[in-house]
């Protein structure tokens, strides 16, 4: 068996600035050759050693002495210099050329990994192998940043192997330092002396193995350095029992080198060995000269460590001396000495705090008078600054208590005042930013909820305000807000008298006036959501009033017309087309008035005949009773006042009846004297009344006027007496009557009002409206009649039949006792959310029908009339719709349309951006957006509305695109087609201008509302393929915003109109 080894030393690098030099790696490699070719002791045969070598060298002398060893060969390898690792914690053998970069990465071509030595163990043939390593591992040089690996450097795993065994000067990562008083490193100095002297034999079996070197060698450096931590690595057990030496023959001079050892405690001999080492000189034959000799050579190491601990101590008191604490740059300067003295961080550590103490303890003193006086000087700036004269004074007098010199104070002083500022600077940042945060709220909601005051207050408390600061603030931004809004709103009110002006003189303004309306608008600084809003309450005012004239003519000449068949209606129709023209009024935005005003002429008709009536019944009761002249007149007056007759009126019924009665006493004369008796059971002698109205089969209830159940009335004892209706002619029924003079042939009042309307009448009588087909054809004459009633102020015998329906084909509502008679009818003026303290009573006064005394005939059931106050207004962000309702029952799509598109904005807090984006539409609120639809269904009778856009959405094909917002953009464009939205006979589809809509009922399902989809901003409109503020001629909705309603409706469950 062979002994083979191999030693490698690199002392010094090309690149000095990025690896410290080793001056002591090339000694300690000729030193450890010669103890390891020492045939006394190693008996290796060691190869050339290698000195700073460069990569290829180092890599192929390993490679060739490991590939030549045998199977029985022990083969020693030894390395002394530095090691560099990587950033990720890889450990690398450093070369003559290994460097870092300016970063402070290692170029690793520059270097050895170790793993390339791990992998030649592994595969040579030697069953014995050592490797040796007096090493300090860096990053690297000081001058260059620490690489960034902090870890482990998993030393066992990166060098260690089944077959070989590792010693290592150290697992310390930081560099070594070199052995003072010796040309070798500390750890090269022990491992000589314990192979040279024998002394690693630890267990004295003539041999040094692996384990006792590594002992021998760990306490020794120990005691010196306990900072550096010698390691071993073997996997196996007998890899520590590999014998590296022989011990050698000791003489005289060694044993007692030896025992000079033993008894060393601390650097120095107790009393007890140095008796015994003197005792022990006589047997060795030892001088006392050669004997101290010995003893200095042992105790060298422990002499030179005291000197240079004693170096460091007296460089630190000065340094100390000079400043306390010390500074950045003194403490490296003594870290460079502790290194070069080679001391322990734990021995300078202690020296550090041993001299350091007295220095300590008078700073300490100083420190807490200056600290008495940093507060003195914090309580005056406290409750005063800047600093008075009495101020200073009291500080001064402070100052000398403590003793204190002025450049301390002074010094002080600033600081404080610094501080001062600072912290006031950062205070009334922090106020700033809950100013910001009071705007932001106030900006979105007034008044302040309470769960954003509960928020405010937890920002207070977490900014550190006082609370009287904050409330400041908060009264501060609430004044500039208030003021703010009323120069804001003195501005707007400038604009809209600007506008209205514009508008009075023309009904379109021009471009000109629009020009100069933009330019006020800028001067202004208006926004243009707020001008949309004031345009369009300007304009809706201003319809109101055009509506307004128009009801009011239109009434007039209802008032003023005789009859109300169809030829005057449409006569007083084409009378007002002039006002109609220059109001430009459209004929479906007047539908609605003119429906409203007949049916309230032919309530009051209605209700002045049932009056008619009822003075009829009272005066003929009172003739029959055969009052005096005078008590009949002041009843008659009575009367007409209470039921507000016209006395012209009063006195043809009364003549009337006169007529009548008159007729039955002749009847009833002539009746006795031809003997004729009267009917079974009647007494002559009753005198007749006149019985409640029985129902008029053919005409209704409301048709017939004083009507006798077939001329039969009972007398008191129960008789029916024939008795003639004393509203009909009874001369015209007899053949003995005499025949009527020229005035007298007119049909008198009671035969038009009874008479049946022919079948020209009946067609002549009825709204185009009114027919079930709506095509203005007349109807069946078994529907029921829609005879005009007749006129305020008209004479009795000019009554016709009374109407049995509304003109919308919705019948009368139920009359009588119990029964709510509040009809309800739409406005005329439009009112808007624009017009301020705009109140107007809208309710007609109940008609009384008089109760009918006979039983009716089977009808069948009505609905009752549709009233305002059973919309649910309802606003999750306290929106008011009701002006949106009243241009809906007045079928105002377009303004109704616009109106909804402004009530969105302030539902979801956007009327500042004046658009709404998807994010906006996913999270609308439910309340308002269910308000919204049940509006528009009810009013447009369940075709405009969300709900409906939601029917027509959720008809919609499912798209095949992969890519959310081109699936939801087709969507938006079927979707857009099916409602008549876009230009579709186009070869790219293309959305219609605003304009271009149908605001109509003849509009397509689901058309209605749409200005919420189509206004955008610039940016927005130009992703869409539009130019402008709106989606006109774009052709997608790259904004997902249809998608996004759609979903936010089916979520909050829309419903179809009930």
């Amino acid at each position: 068996m062979s002994r083979r080894a191999l030693l490698i030393g690199v002392s010094s690098y090309q690149v000095p600035a990025s690896l410290k030099p080793f001056p002591s790696a090339k000694r300690n490699v000729e030193a450890v050759g010669r103890i390891l070719a020492n045939p006394d002791v190693g008996g290796f045969e060691v190869l050339p050693p290698l000195f700073d070598p460069d990569p290829m060298q180092l890599q192929e002398a390993v490679e060739e002495f490991l590939r030549q060893c045998q199977p029985d060969d022990l083969a020693v390898l030894f390395f002394s210099g530095q090691a560099v690792r990587d950033e990720r914690g890889k450990l690398f053998f450093s070369t003559h050329i290994t460097r870092h970069t300016p970063e402070g990465a290692l170029i690793k071509y520059s270097a050895v990994p170790v793993s390339f030595v791990q992998e030649l163990l592994s595969s040579c043939a030697a069953r014995h192998k050592v490797l040796i390593l007096d090493w300090g591992v860096s990053g690297s040089a000081q001058s260059l940043p620490a690489p960034p690996y902090n870890e482990d450097l998993s030393l066992h795993q990166q060098l260690g192997g089944a077959s070989w065994g590792v010693l290592l000067s150290s697992d310390n990562p930081q560099p070594l330092p070199e052995h003072s008083g010796s040309d070798l490193s500390l750890y090269s100095h022990y491992l000589v002396e314990g192979l040279a002297t024998g002394a690693a034999d630890l267990d004295k079996d003539g041999l040094v193995s692996l384990r006792d070197l590594h002992t021998y060698t760990s306490e020794h450096i120990r005691q010196i350095d306990p900072n550096q931590h010698p390691q071993i690595i073997a996997l196996q057990e007998a890899v520590l029992r590999i014998p590296l030496a022989r011990v050698p023959v000791l003489g005289s001079r060694r044993q007692y080198q030896e025992a000079v050892k033993r008894y060393v405690e601390n650097g120095s001999i107790s009393p007890v060995g140095r008796s015994i080492l003197e005792r022990m000189r006589s047997p060795l034959k030892l001088s006392p000269a050669e004997a101290l000799d010995i003893e200095n050579e042992v105790l060298r190491p422990y002499r030179e460590q005291q000197a240079n601990e004693q170096r460091y101590r007296r460089a630190l008191i000065e340094a100390l001396k000079q400043e306390y604490p010390l500074s950045d740059r003194t403490l490296r300067e003594l870290r460079d000495l502790q290194t070069l003295l080679g001391l322990s961080p734990a021995v300078a550590a202690t020296i550090q705090q041993e001299a350091s103490r007295p220095f300590a303890e008078a700073a300490a003193q100083r420190l807490g008078k200056l600290t008495q006086y940093r507060q003195a000087v914090q309580q005056e700036i406290a409750a005063q600054y800047p600093l008075s004269n009495s101020a200073r004074q009291r500080l001064r007098r402070v100052q000398f208590a403590l003793g204190l010199t002025d450049a301390d104070t002074h010094s002080l002083e600033q600081e404080a005042i610094a501080q001062f500022e600072a912290q006031q600077e950062e205070y009334h940042r922090q106020l700033r930013h809950y100013r910001e945060a009071v705007l932001e709220a106030i900006q979105q909601e007034e008044p302040i909820s309470n769960a954003t005051r509960l928020r405010l207050q937890k920002l207070q408390h977490s900014l550190g305000l006082r609370p009287s600061d904050a409330a400041n603030v908060e009264q501060q931004v609430n004044d500039e807000m208030q003021a703010a809004r009323a120069v804001y709103r003195s501005n707007l009110d400038t604009y809209r008298r600007e506008f209205e002006q514009a508008v009075a003189q023309a009904h379109i303004p021009t471009l000109a006036v629009r020009d100069r309306l933009q330019r006020l608008q800028q001067t202004l600084g208006l926004q243009d959501t707020d001008i949309m809003q004031t345009e369009a309450a300007v304009e809706a005012s201003l319809k109101a009033q055009r509506l307004q004239r128009y009801e009011q003519a239109f009434n007039q000449q209802l008032l003023a017309a005789k009859v109300l068949d169809a030829a005057t209606l449409e006569q007083i129709r084409q009378s007002l087309l002039p006002l109609q023209e220059s109001l430009m009024l459209k004929d479906e935005e007047l539908q609605t008035i003119q429906r409203h005003l007949i049916a309230q002429a032919k309530a009051q008709r209605l209700e002045y005949h049932q009056k008619l009536r009822q003075y009829g019944e009272r005066y003929f009761s009172a003739i029959q009773k055969h009052q005096s002249a005078a008590a009949l007149a002041e009843l008659q007056s009575h009367w007409r006042q209470e039921l507000g007759l016209r006395e012209v009126d009063a006195r043809e019924v009364e003549q009337l009846i006169n007529q009548r009665y008159e007729q039955y006493l002749k009847q009833q004369t002539a009746m006795k004297q031809t003997g004729d008796s009267p009917p079974e059971g009647a007494g002559a002698e009753t005198p007749p009344t006149i019985p409640a109205a029985a129902e008029n089969q053919q005409q209704g209830a409301e048709t017939a006027l004083l009507t006798t159940d077939a001329d039969h009335t009972r007398s008191a004892s129960g008789q029916t007496l024939m008795f003639p209706d004393p509203w009909e002619d009874a001369a015209s029924t007899r053949p003995d009557t005499p025949p009527k003079s020229a005035s007298e042939s007119a049909p008198t009042m009671a035969e038009r009002s009874t008479a049946q309307p022919t079948q020209v009448d009946e067609a002549r009588l009825t709204f185009p409206e009114d027919h079930p087909n709506g095509n203005g054809t007349p109807r069946s004459e078994s529907e029921p009649s829609d005879a005009v009633p007749p006129g305020l102020g008209q004479t009795a015998d000019a009554l016709l039949t009374i109407p049995a329906a509304w003109p919308n084909n919705t019948p009368l509502p139920p009359t009588g006792e119990g029964v709510d008679t509040e009809v309800e009818r739409p406005l005329s003026a439009v009112p808007t959310p624009f017009d301020a303290g705009y109140e107007a009573d809208y309710t007609v006064k109940p008609v009384i029908l008089p109760p009918r005394s006979a039983a009716p005939s089977p009808v069948s059931p009505t609905p009752p009339v549709q009233r305002r106050n059973e919309d649910d207004l309802s606003s999750q962000r306290g929106v008011d719709y009701s002006g949106l309702r009243e241009l809906l029952i007045h079928q105002q799509w377009r303004d109704a349309d616009q109106l909804t598109f402004q009530l969105m904005l302030q539902a979801a807090g956007r009327s500042r951006e004046g658009w709404l984006h998807a994010e906006a539409l996913g999270s609308f609120p439910c309340v308002d957006l269910n308000t919204l639809n049940q509006l528009w269904m009810k009013y447009s009778e369940g075709r405009f509305g969300f709900a409906a856009q939601l029917q027509v959405f959720q008809s919609l094909p499912t798209p095949t695109q992969k890519d959310p917002v081109k699936r939801d953009s087709k969507l938006a464009i079927e979707f857009a087609k099916r409602v008549k939205w876009m230009m579709a006979e186009r070869i790219y589809p293309v959305f219609l201008p605003y304009d271009q809509l149908d605001f109509s009922l003849r509009a397509p399902f689901g058309h209605l509302p749409a200005l919420w989809f189509w206004q955008l901003p610039p940016m927005e409109a130009l992703k869409s393929g539009a130019i402008g503020s709106s989606r006109a001629l774009g052709g997608a909705d790259s904004q997902r915003m249809l998608v996004a309603l759609m979903r936010q409706a089916q979520e909050c469950k829309v419903r179809n109109a009930t």
